[in-house]
C-alpha cells in the first residue's frame, strides 16, 4: 500500500512530497531491492531524468522448515541384521540463520537423542538426525522444530516412518469344542496376525505336534516371468486364503496341537502358541506322548495320553502318575507343565478309563534340561577401593547339559596362562531341588594383588567393563554378565576457592565461595559455620544472603564420598596454614551499637557504657546535660577494650542527663543517655543515699504523700478541739437551767427534750 503527503507550499514556492510504502514482510521479500522514483512535470516536460533511491531489505523472520522424506520404509529385520541407519532431514532457511534450539518430536513428544548408539545428529551445527538400528518402537510421525533469534517454528509435514515387522500369530480353532470321530465333522483352522506390519500374510505354515504340516499358498508354476511372477495354472492350493487351514472329516487322526507360522513383506514371525484339537474315540492301549520333544526349564511341556479306540461311551477318563504318586487332580488326555521344573524330570504314567474298564499303562521318561541361565549375576557396577587387597567377582551359571565360562575384559579374554594379574577358580554344583536349581558351573575371578605395580590398583585408570561369559550347550545359546568396575578412592585434594578471609559490609551479600575435590565416587559437600553439627549448606558453591553481624565466623566446607572425609584446606591468612581444618572467615565491619546502665564498681556508684562493634577499636566520648547547658566531661573516666565506666560525683544534687557515644573506622554510634533521675532512684534500691540532704532523698510523689498526711493531722487536731469547746459549753448551761416535760410525743429516735429557762417577772 503507497501513502503519497504533500506538505503545504513553502516559503520558496515549492512543495514537499513524502510517499510511504507500506506492505507485510515475509521471508521472500528478504534481499529485494525497493526502488523509490520521484518526477513532476518540469522534469518531464525537460526530459530530465527521474529521480530515484533504493534500499536492500533484510526481512528477519523464523526458521522455514521443510523435512525429507516424507515417508520412510524400514524392514526391522534387515534393520537389525545389517544395522541400517535411517536419515530424518530436516531443511531450513532462516534470517539470521544462526539456530538457537532444536527439538525433534515423535508423535507429538519430545525426543532425548542423547544415546550416540541410537541417535546422531539433530544438534544446532547438524539439524538432520540419524536412527540406528530401527525396531518398531521406532515407528511413528517425525516433525521438527527449530528456533533462532527471531523465533520458533515447527514443520508443516512430517516425516512418517513406516517399520514392517514380522507377525506374531495365533491358532483360532471353529469349532473350539472336542469333536467326534462319528459326526466326521470340518474344522477350521484360522491363523490370526495379533501383531505384525503390515498385517496381511503372505505365506502360512501349519504344524501339527510341531511338525510341518502345509506351507499355503502351495503354487506348482512350470514356469516365471521375468518379474519372477509365475505363468499358468498354479494348482489347486495357489489361490487360497494361506490363513485358513480347513479339516474335513475329522476322525481320531487329526488329534493333536496345531500350531501355525506366518510371514509378510518383513519375514517370518514367531511360531504360534499350540491349539489343540481333541476328538473322542473308543479306548485302546494308551499312547503317551509329551511335545515339545526337547523339554527346556523355564518353558512348557505337554503331556497326552490317547488311545486308538476310546469306547463307548466316549466319556473318558485319564489316569495320571508322576514316578510312583498319582496326580489325583489331573484326570484329561492331556496337560501342560508350565514352568518346567528340576521335578519333572522323572518317569510319567498315564492309562485311559471308561465304564468298561481301564487301557493299558504308557509311561515315558521326560529328560528336561536347562539351557545357559544365571544363577548369580554380576551387579551391574561396583566400586573398588584402590587399596583393597581382597578382590574378585562370581558368577553362578546353570546348564544341563554342562557349558564352560570365560572372563573377559573390556571385551578382551582373560588368559590367566599369559596374564598374572588375574586367576580363575571354577566348581561344579550339583542340582538344588529347594531352589529348581539344576547342575550349574560356580567361576570366580580373583584379583592377584601381589602381581599388581605397588600392590594397589590404578585409581586414575578409567572404568573397566568385566564380562562372565557361558558357552552356549545344546540346549541354548550362552549368556553374559556385565559388570563396570571403578577405582574408588577416598577424597583429596579439596579446597576453597577463594581461601581467604572475605570482609563484607553488613547488609551485603560475599561472592559465592566454592569447594572443590577429587575422588571416587562423586563428593558429596556440606558447609558448616563455626564447626557445628548442623550443615547450613549441602552444595558445592556456598552462597549466603545479606550479612548480618551474627554471621560473622568460620564457614569450613566438608568432603566426603563412602571411604571417607576431607575438609577442604585454605589459608586462614598469610603466617598461618592448617592442613586438617580447612575454613573461611567472613568478617562483617560495623559501627558500634551502644548501651548505658547505672552500676556499682568498687563501692561506687558509675555510668557503664557497653558497645558491639566490628573492628573493635573504639574511642569513648561522654556529655553531661545539667539545666539547658550541655558539657564534655573528662575526669572520673575508665576505659576498659569495649567498655567506659563514667563514676558518679554524689555531692551533684542537680538533675543531670548523661550522655555516651563510641566511634570506630566504621561509624560512630547513636547516642545512649541516662538521667540523674535514674541515677537517685538506683541509689536508695541498692541501700546507698548519697550524702544529698534528707528532703532530696524523697520523689515528688512521696514528698506529696507526706504534705497530704500532715494537713490532714492538722484538720482533724482542729475537729477535735472545737467538739471540746462545744462540749464545755453545754454543761455550763445545764447548770443554769431548770427541766421542763417533755412534749406530749413518742418520738421515733431517741430525744432529748428542749429545756426552757423560766421567765423573770
Amino acid at each position: 500500500m503507497g501513502i503519497q503527503l504533500a506538505i503545504p507550499l513553502q516559503r520558496d514556492g515549492t512543495y514537499t512530497t513524502k510517499s510511504s510504502l507500506v506492505f507485510k514482510a515475509s521471508h521472500y521479500e528478504n534481499g529485494r531491492t525497493i526502488y523509490c522514483y520521484a518526477e513532476n512535470a518540469v522534469m518531464h516536460k525537460n526530459s530530465e531524468p527521474e529521480l530515484h533511491a533504493s534500499i536492500i531489505l533484510d526481512v528477519r523472520y523464523p526458521p522455514v522448515i521443510t523435512l525429507s522424506p516424507l515417508n520412510i520404509t524400514v524392514n526391522e529385520t534387515t534393520s537389525l541384521s545389517s544395522e541400517n541407519t535411517v536419515l530424518l532431514k530436516c531443511h531450513y532457511f532462516a534470517n539470521p540463520q544462526e539456530l538457537k534450539g532444536i527439538v525433534w518430536s515423535k508423535d507429538g513428544k519430545n525426543l532425548t537423542l542423547d544415546d550416540p548408539n541410537k541417535y546422531v545428529g539433530g544438534t544446532l551445527i547438524n539439524p538432520p538426525v540419524y536412527i540406528k538400528n530401527v525396531v518398531r518402537e521406532d515407528m511413528g510421525e517425525y516433525t521438527c522444530s527449530l528456533r533462532n533469534e527471531v523465533g520458533s517454528e515447527t514443520s508443516d509435514d512430517s516425516i512418517f516412518l513406516n517399520v514392517q515387522y514380522p507377525p506374531d500369530v495365533e491358532v483360532v480353532m471353529e469349532p473350539s469344542t472336542p469333536v467326534k470321530t462319528v459326526e466326521k465333522s470340518t474344522v477350521l483352522l484360522e491363523c490370526n496376525v495379533t501383531s505384525g506390519n503390515p498385517s496381511t500374510l503372505q505365506k502360512v505354515r501349519w504344524f501339527l505336534d510341531g511338525e510341518l504340516m502345509k506351507e499355503f499358498p502351495e503354487c506348482n508354476y512350470t514356469s516365471y516371468d521375468e518379474d519372477g511372477v509365475g505363468e499358468g495354472n498354479g494348482g489347486p492350493f495357489c489361490g487360497l486364503d494361506p490363513s485358513i487351514l480347513s479339516l474335513e472329516k475329522v476322525d481320531e487322526k487329526f488329534a493333536g496341537n496345531y500350531t501355525c507360522q506366518g510371514r509378510n513383506v518383513a519375514g517370518w514371525g514367531n511360531e504360534s502358541e499350540p491349539k489343540e484339537l481333541i476328538v473322542y474315540y473308543p479306548p485302546s492301549p494308551a499312547k503317551l506322548r509329551y511335545y515339545p520333544s526337547k523339554i527346556v526349564k523355564g518353558a512348557s511341556v505337554t503331556l497326552e495320553c490317547t488311545v486308538d479306540n476310546p469306547g463307548r461311551p466316549d466319556n473318558l477318563t485319564y489316569i495320571w502318575y508322576r514316578g510312583l504318586h498319582q496326580m489325583a487332580e489331573i484326570t484329561t488326555s492331556n496337560f501342560t507343565i508350565s514352568p518346567v521344573g528340576l521335578e519333572t524330570r522323572t518317569n510319567f504314567t498315564c492309562t485311559a478309563e471308561n465304564e468298561g474298564g481301564k487301557s493299558q499303562q504308557a509311561t515315558v521318561f521326560i529328560n528336561v534340561n536347562a539351557p545357559p541361565a544365571f544363577i548369580q549375576k554380576l551387579p551391574t557396577y561396583q566400586g573398588v577401593l584402590y587399596s583393597s587387597q581382597h578382590i574378585n567377582l562370581t558368577c553362578i551359571v546353570e546348564c544341563n547339559p554342562e557349558c564352560s565360562i570365560v572372563w573377559n575384559k573390556d571385551g578382551n579374554r582373560i588368559d590367566t596362562s599369559n596374564n598374572p594379574l588375574y586367576k580363575v577358580e571354577t566348581k561344579k554344583l550339583p542340582p538344588d531341588f529347594r531352589k529348581n536349581d539344576f547342575e550349574s558351573v560356580n567361576s570366580t575371578l580373583i584379583w592377584n594383588m601381589d602381581a599388581w605395580p605397588g600392590k594397589k590398583l590404578d585409581k586414575t585408570a578409567p572404568n573397566s567393563l568385566y564380562t562372565c561369559q557361558s558357552m552356549p550347550n545344546s540346549i541354548g545359546i550362552g549368556v553374559n554378565s556385565t559388570i563396570e568396575i571403578a577405582v574408588d578412592y577416598p577424597p583429596e585434594e579439596v579446597y576453597i576457592s577463594p581461601a581467604t578471609v572475605i570482609h563484607v559490609i553488613e547488609n551485603q551479600a560475599p561472592s559465592p565461595i566454592k569447594c572443590q575435590g577429587k575422588g571416587r565416587p562423586a563428593l558429596t559437600y556440606q558447609w558448616q559455620k563455626n564447626a557445628t553439627s548442623e550443615p547450613i549448606s549441602r552444595n558445592e558453591d556456598l552462597v549466603l544472603g545479606p550479612m548480618r553481624r551474627s554471621d560473622t565466623g568460620r564457614y569450613i566446607c566438608e568432603a566426603k564420598n563412602k571411604h571417607g572425609v576431607q575438609t577442604a584446606a585454605a589459608y586462614f591468612n598469610e603466617k598461618t596454614y592448617n592442613p586438617q581444618i580447612v575454613f573461611c572467615l567472613i568478617d562483617v565491619p560495623d559501627a558500634p551499637e551502644c548501651t548505658l546502665v547505672q552500676t556499682e564498681r568498687s563501692s561506687s556508684q558509675v555510668l557503664r557504657c557497653t558497645v558491639r562493634a566490628n573492628p573493635q577499636e573504639v574511642k569513648f566520648t561522654w556529655l553531661a546535660k545539667e539545666s539547658n547547658e550541655t558539657f564534655v566531661v573528662t575526669s572520673n573516666i575508665e576505659h576498659h577494650g569495649l567498655e567506659s565506666f563514667l563514676f558518679l560525683d554524689s555531692s551533684v544534687d542537680t538533675a543531670r542527663r548523661y550522655y555516651c557515644y563510641a566511634n570506630n573506622s566504621v561509624g560512630t554510634s547513636t547516642p545512649c543517655d541516662i538521667s540523674v533521675e535514674a541515677y537517685q532512684e538506683q541509689s536508695r534500691q541498692i541501700g546507698r543515699p548519697g550524702n544529698l540532704p534528707w528532703w532530696k532523698q524523697f520523689t515528688r510523689d512521696e514528698m506529696i504523700i507526706i504534705i497530704a498526711s500532715i494537713i490532714a493531722i492538722i484538720i482533724i487536731v482542729i475537729i477535735i478541739c472545737i467538739v471540746i469547746i462545744l462540749v464545755c459549753r453545754r454543761k455550763r448551761a445545764d447548770t443554769k437551767c431548770e427541766s421542763i416535760p417533755v412534749f406530749d410525743f413518742v418520738p421515733s429516735f431517741p430525744f432529748r427534750a428542749p429545756r426552757y429557762c423560766p421567765i423573770i417577772q
